[in-house]
């Protein structure tokens, strides 16, 4: 199959600035299109593979409190193969090991703000999972229901982004390892439509402090 989807973020930023810590510096836009395509194969036994490859064009600006910023654009490619393999555990349950391997490209473009250019470079970055997914069917006054809970360990395998200011370059790692916990349900409300809601938790185990909260809200439906 084909999709497209498009996002946005925007945020204020705080940093270490005029002998201070948590000073408010500026803000942050960044907005992205994406397309793509998915290649799903599901074997007799329940097992599945599954194939994604997207590109990503992106634009933004990040601004400092002073209005002094730059405008960014530029493309990303991403490429994930997961796969699975469901182990019924009986009364509508089932228990699911997974692994999956992502491949990312960033491209940034250049940039500069009223005193110096900015350059972006980034390797490619290879992301590995392993995880549990618990996932029940079951049925609340008439309606079908998919509840499910997750446990996945992250690996990224670790590369370095670098930023130039006019040829003074600041280099960043990115190798971490994650754990990532969470659960949702999802409510057939008819055939084509149903509704999902999501909550997960991420902390690092290894390399730079994270912590994440999300959940997600929802409505699928397939014409």
């Amino acid at each position: 199959g084909l999709f497209l989807a498009y996002g946005s973020m925007n945020g204020d930023l705080r940093g270490q600035a005029l002998g201070q810590d948590g000073l408010a510096v500026g803000s942050l836009d960044v907005s992205g299109t994406s397309v793509g395509g998915y290649l799903t194969r599901i074997g007799k036994s329940g097992w599945y593979l599954d194939g994604v490859l997207m590109a990503t064009f992106f634009g933004g600006s990040a601004s400092s409190s002073r209005d002094i910023g730059i405008d960014v654009g530029g493309t990303g490619v991403t490429a994930s193969l997961e796969g699975g393999y469901p182990v019924a555990l009986g009364q509508g349950w089932t228990l699911e090991p997974q692994a999956q391997l992502v491949w990312q490209h960033l491209s940034l473009g250049d940039a500069r703000d009223r005193f110096s250019s900015v350059s972006f470079d980034s390797d490619d970055d290879v992301t590995g999972r392993i995880g549990l997914r618990l996932q029940g069917e079951t049925v609340l006054d008439g309606m079908p229901l998919q509840p499910y809970l997750k446990a996945n360990l992250w690996h990224d395998f670790g590369g370095t982004d670098r930023v130039d200011f006019e040829g003074t370059g600041i280099s960043t790692q990115s190798r971490s390892t994650s754990f990532e916990f969470g659960g949702g349900v999802v409510a057939k409300v008819s055939d084509k439509v149903s509704v999902f809601a999501t909550g997960d938790y991420t902390t690092n185990l290894a390399g730079d402090k994270r912590r994440v909260l999300e959940g997600n809200l929802g409505v699928s439906v397939k014409w």
